[in-house]
């Protein structure tokens, strides 16, 4: 009896043991997709969890941070908006719904208890393992001056995936390459004169699927 109660506590332990090590070793959580489609309104199509594009151009980026005076919403927008090489003067801003994507991950990790100028391997571990945690039982929350420091990378993998889909949809539209084509303020330019406004190819973009991964304008 005692030896069948030892070997199943420990059997316990080690697969629970082999759970975290799995669970740690797996990417972060994905920070593009919503679980749920994006509300839309008529003529309009979602990117991606971050950017909505009207059939008139407008771009509306969704902010899942609180504007306080910080300036957040235009810093965040910005950042969006120049990978998505969008028209700045067709730029607007929507709240977040509720979502496992706009969880606050940095927040948390900046409050973990290790001294700033600490790098050693365990601040490391502990910044990882909190920041997974945190992107999937996590809260919507702003604060701690973490705003932008939490949503630098999610909205320009945002905006440069919109693009590329953009891209796409004219490049299929005009029979070219790919790489012929190029954007400039809210259009797409093609090999030979071509020129589309966003507007104009929202319902094809949003066919083309979000890519798996972003080439980043700004490195």
């Amino acid at each position: 009896m005692t030896s069948t109660r030892r070997n199943f506590i420990l059997g316990s332990v080690a697969a629970a043991g082999a759970l975290v090590l799995g669970w740690s070793v797996l990417p972060p959580r994905q920070r593009l997709l919503t679980d749920d489609p994006l509300p839309l309104a008529p003529d309009q199509a979602a990117f991606n969890g971050w950017v909505k594009i009207g059939a008139d151009g407008t771009v509306t980026v969704i902010m899942s941070k609180s504007e306080m005076g910080q300036g957040v919403l235009t810093s965040l927008s910005m950042l969006l908006a120049d990978e998505l090489d969008a028209d700045w003067d067709r730029v607007t801003t929507e709240m977040a719904p509720i979502d496992k994507i706009y969880n606050n991950t940095s927040m948390v990790v900046d409050g973990l208890p290790f001294h700033p100028d600490s790098q050693g391997l365990t601040r490391r571990l502990a910044s990882h393992f909190t920041a997974k945690a945190m992107g999937h039982v996590g809260e919507m929350v702003t604060g701690g001056s973490s705003s932008v420091k939490d949503l630098w990378l999610p909205m320009r993998e945002a905006g440069a995936a919109a693009r590329q889909m953009l891209l796409a949809a004219a490049a299929q539209q005009w029979g070219v390459a790919l790489a012929d084509c190029r954007t400039e303020r809210g259009q797409v330019l093609g090999p030979s004169g071509q020129v589309a406004g966003y507007g104009s190819l929202v319902a094809a973009a949003a066919l083309v699927g979000v890519p798996s991964t972003t080439m980043l304008v700004l490195l």
